[in-house]
């Protein structure tokens, strides 16, 4: 896990006033994901080429890492300080990029896109699903359906950063030894577990540090996740997220790693 543990401060760190957003404003992002699985494909001559049995068995299986990015233009204000924007995905250099989808950005920093559950819902969707898989006897959708999909996608991908988003923003200043939680029932009463970890500059932004550890569902049941967080106490946006974590594939346990960071 990266963690860069620093002396935490004596006297305590306040969150200046929000710096708000303004139509035009974009945020990019990247989002990496690397894995490891523990448990390698059965030997075979073709896929271990010149590689022994033996050798195959005692290698260690390389990590694979998926880069992405993605950004955040807002578009206009709301009465009520958050900011309505859409979220756009570039070409991967494979295919074109992905469609745009309508989003909310809260006044602590939380990227929400708009979904139609109720839609998903009647899609057969498997909610629950870490993945959300296509359901079975997929069928032509219509763009609006399939776009909804598609932020339904990115939603599922976002619950933790807009977690430790909702926890950064609901203190209003830390100092050493700080430690809080937070519980979120519409997630099945998630919790997730802050504590302070010291102040720095990160991309000439003024962040809090905090460490922060909770769980999630896995095809195998509940494992557990760790990570890091920078929080920009000016503009109230996390803009460093790392996570660390076990998750269940058909190949066996692996162990992920989610890097999101705000360029």
């Amino acid at each position: 896990m990266l963690a860069i543990i620093l002396g935490v401060l004596s006297a305590s760190t306040c969150i200046a006033a929000a710096d708000p957003l303004k139509p035009g404003d974009a945020l990019n992002y990247t989002f990496t994901t690397s894995y490891i699985v523990t448990l390698k494909p059965k030997y075979d001559p073709i896929l271990a080429g010149s590689t022994s049995e033996a050798a195959w068995e005692k290698a260690p299986w390389p990590p694979t890492t998926f880069p992405g990015a993605f950004t955040v233009k807002v578009d206009r204000l709301e009465a009520d300080g958050s900011a309505h924007a859409r979220i756009s995905t570039p070409s991967n250099g494979r295919g074109p990029s992905g469609p745009e989808i309508e989003a909310i950005m809260t006044p602590d920093g939380q990227i929400v896109p708009k979904v139609d559950f109720v839609a998903i819902q009647a899609a057969g969707v498997d909610q629950n699903h870490p993945g959300a898989m296509i359901p079975a006897g997929y069928r032509s959708w219509t763009p609006a359906q399939q776009n909804n999909f598609w932020a339904f996608l990115a939603d599922r991908r976002m619950l933790l950063f807009n977690e430790v988003a909702l926890g950064a923003g609901k203190k209003k200043a830390f100092k050493a030894g700080d430690a809080w939680r937070i519980v979120i029932p519409d997630q099945n009463n998630q919790i997730v577990d802050f504590v302070f970890q010291g102040t720095q500059q990160f991309g000439g932004r003024d962040v809090v540090m905090l460490g922060f550890t909770t769980t999630r569902l896995t095809q195998n049941g509940v494992s557990p996740v760790s990570g890091t967080a920078f929080y920009d106490l000016q503009h109230h946006l996390l803009v460093k997220l790392h996570v660390v974590g076990d998750d269940d594939t058909t190949l066996g346990v692996r162990n992920v790693t989610v890097d999101i960071v705000l360029q």
